[in-house]
């Protein structure tokens, strides 16, 4: 028997023979070396091993997706982690594939969604009423955006996460209101953040395409 020092981890070891490890250090680097020619020999034969997965699939389908939906229910949170990670990294190979899709299959598409609302009309119905009622604000905000873009009212530089902001916090009973009129008679102002103010229904009623001193006396008749 002999004693020596490992050189990998500097422990003092017996062994019939000499040894530059022990047997931990040395199993590990036998992992490594085979870890590396496993890799190695896949880099290789990437055709081969593709052409092997497809036989074996072929010949064992039924207990592949078996095994992958019990991998699924058993691991739902990797997998759902995983796939968003996947798209998000894939987010543009994603969008793509879906506009072919829909350009090559426009008609059969059209048909799915006409036969989906058919069987669904009701419940459908039912959705978007309460979508509409839950988010009045945002669609007020996307309303106008569209209205106002038409007359060019909204600028390239406007923050338009910041007006939908505006319109979301828009208070109970109040409006949201262009403090320099749209269409204004003497001025036109733009659908900018700065540009907005909540108004009561009363005062933007008044107000109308009114600026400055002309809105200023109608908001001295209101306080009276």
């Amino acid at each position: 028997m002999k004693q020596s020092t490992c050189i990998e981890c500097s422990i003092d070891f017996i062994s019939k023979i000499s040894k530059k490890r022990c047997n931990n250090c040395q199993k590990d680097r036998e992992r490594k070396a085979a870890k590396i020619s496993n890799i190695k020999y896949k880099l290789k034969n990437l055709d081969k091993i593709k052409q092997f997965k497809k036989n074996y699939y072929e010949r064992n389908k039924t207990i592949c997706k078996e095994r992958s939906k019990n991998f699924v229910i058993q691991n739902s949170d990797y997998v759902s982690k995983r796939s968003k990670l996947y798209y998000e990294k894939n987010k543009g190979i994603f969008a793509s594939k879906a506009k072919l899709y829909r350009n090559n299959n426009k008609e059969q598409l059209s048909l799915r969604k006409k036969l989906y609302y058919r069987k669904n009309k009701n419940r459908l119905k039912k959705y978007y009423e309460n979508w509409k009622q839950k988010n009045r604000k945002s669609l007020n905000a996307i309303y106008t955006k569209h209205k106002l873009t038409r007359s060019f009212r909204v600028p390239k530089w406007s923050d338009l996460g910041k007006i939908k902001e505006i319109y979301k916090n828009c208070p109970d009973g109040y409006q949201v209101d262009h403090i320099v009129p749209l269409k204004g008679k003497t001025v036109s102002g733009l659908h900018v953040p700065n540009n907005l103010q909540y108004l009561t229904p009363k005062e933007n009623m008044l107000k109308k395409n009114f600026f400055k001193d002309e809105y200023l006396l109608i908001k001295g008749v209101i306080n009276e």
